[in-house]
């Protein structure tokens, strides 16, 4: 068993993503192997010991792999700060961090607010009520919007895809796409002709679109469901399957953020919206400023 002595402080500016022991930014069972086999059969230290520090309490120990075991299987809590966004530590320690991590997580800028990530996948809802109005405009429109502007600032080695919901699913691709112009361009048409519809069955193509990332083979993928947290399927509201299949669906623990469209009247539940980027180390947005 390694011994962590007492060596460097971390670096202020050294960042990493707590959990992902092998340096890919993504926390998965290969991290939970990688910390066991350093620990237990003298495998290589990790790129970054605090990032394998999953409770940050200063010391590399069989505690961090079942931590980690239980957070990606068994609904464990999210590692303390930085978690699962790439960031510098909070808590003074001994581990060391000698650089940050291998690959930064490039962003996107929507509504001038930075979005870490290398793939985007956008999960909207298209149901009756998203054909409301808030501030005088069609809801829908202004999800519309918030989408165009996040693939427009795409870059061509990201990946990207589009779910859009009511009763039904239309599917932009069942495959991560390179966001080269051309693609946007295409994936910027398809959603300008995105109409509305009726009932909204959010479960279904929440998992599908979480299958979808599972499939990128890009370093960082992120998630977006946008909604006014309203899901009425076929007559039942399903906050709480919702909930359940999606967070169940997301194994790879990829961040799913909200982004809650508002309307003029009542049909909307931003409390939903908010559980569920909760549940999955997302961040809920509202429409008009990200935040």
């Amino acid at each position: 068993m390694h011994i962590i002595l007492a060596i460097s402080i971390l670096a202020a500016d050294s960042e990493f993503v707590r959990g992902d022991v092998d340096g890919d930014f993504r926390i998965a069972f290969r991290d939970a192997i990688r910390l066991l086999d350093y620990q237990f059969a003298d495998g290589p230290p990790p790129p970054c010991l605090d990032a394998g520090d999953f409770d940050d309490d200063g010391a590399i120990t069989l505690g961090d792999a079942i931590g980690l075991l239980f957070y990606l299987f068994a609904g464990g809590s999210a590692p303390p700060p930085p978690g699962i966004r790439c960031g510098a530590d909070p808590t003074p320690d001994p581990l060391t961090c000698e650089v940050t991590q291998a690959r930064t997580p490039r962003s996107i800028v929507v509504r001038g607010e930075d979005i870490d990530g290398t793939a985007f996948f956008f999960c909207l809802d298209r149901s009756g009520s998203m054909n409301q109005t808030w501030k005088g405009r069609v809801k829908i429109q202004h999800a519309k919007e918030w989408i165009i502007e996040a693939i427009q600032a795409l870059d061509a080695q990201m990946e990207l895809s589009l779910v859009v919901h009511d009763a039904g699913m239309m599917i932009f691709s069942e495959e991560p796409v390179l966001a080269t112009d051309r693609a946007k361009e295409r994936a910027i048409a398809w959603v300008m002709g995105i109409p509305t519809g009726q009932s909204t069955c959010l479960a279904p193509a929440g998992v599908k679109t979480v299958s979808i990332a599972n499939r990128s083979s890009s370093a960082w993928p992120r998630i977006f469901i946008i909604s006014d947290g309203v899901p009425l399927c076929n007559g039942q509201y399903t906050q709480e399957q919702s909930l359940r299949d999606i967070t169940a669906a997301n194994v790879r623990k990829f961040p799913i953020d909200t982004v809650f469209v508002p309307d003029d009247g009542g049909d909307q539940d931003p409390e939903f919206m908010r559980e569920l980027a909760r549940r999955n180390g997302g961040e809920p947005r509202l429409i008009d400023t990200g935040r």
